[in-house]
């Protein structure tokens, strides 16, 4: 994306339950906007009202480049609502806002400070555009994460196998229910 074209950067921290923004200037030396960040529920009633937040900084949001890092799964909500507004959306991996943050030698760590940094990251990096993965992708993606838990968790009992015949006393009982357990997911 040209960053010539954007006016306005808001970087988004998101987690859970919810995710703390910050708007800055897209300069050299990115200037606040908003004197704080501000925080807003992750869900769909959040994602709206920070929308009517932004209205009210009086931007051009189809100047502004929304970023925000691939948290688990928790940032494909906003994502994708923000997407659907026809918003330039950028998810960016983890660890290049981790390395950043280290570069700029950032020590305190909080969702103000996350999401400030986020906004920095997108104002120097230029970051891609985020593209809506297609249905089927997405799927597949999910699947291969579900896949990747099934085979940690008969990792793990088989660990908890090889702990419990390190024991002098056998709990014939458990062993059976951790044999049927990895039986169980190995044969999904």
């Amino acid at each position: 994306m040209d960053n010539n074209n954007i006016s306005y950067v808001f970087g988004i921290d998101i987690a859970l339950d919810s995710f703390t923004t910050r708007l800055v200037s897209n300069e050299r030396e990115p200037k606040s906007i908003s004197k704080n960040s501000e925080t807003f529920s992750n869900n769909n009633k959040g994602l709206s009202k920070m929308l009517t937040w932004i209205d009210k900084q009086n931007i051009d949001k189809s100047k502004t480049l929304f970023v925000m890092e691939a948290t688990n799964t928790y940032w494909e909500s906003c994502a994708l609502y923000l997407n659907n507004h026809s918003l330039h959306v950028c998810v960016v991996n983890p660890a290049k806002i981790k390395y950043f943050t280290e570069s700029k030698l950032t020590r305190s760590k909080n969702d103000n400070i996350d999401a400030f940094v986020t906004t920095c990251y997108g104002t120097v990096n230029n970051p891609k555009l985020w593209n809506l993965p297609a249905p089927l992708l997405d799927e597949l993606r999910e699947l291969s994460r579900r896949l990747s838990d099934l085979e940690k968790n008969v990792l793990q009992e088989k660990n908890r196998l090889g702990a419990l015949d390190k024991k002098p006393i056998q709990h014939n009982n458990i062993i059976d229910d951790i044999n049927e357990h990895i039986s169980f997911l190995e044969s999904r």
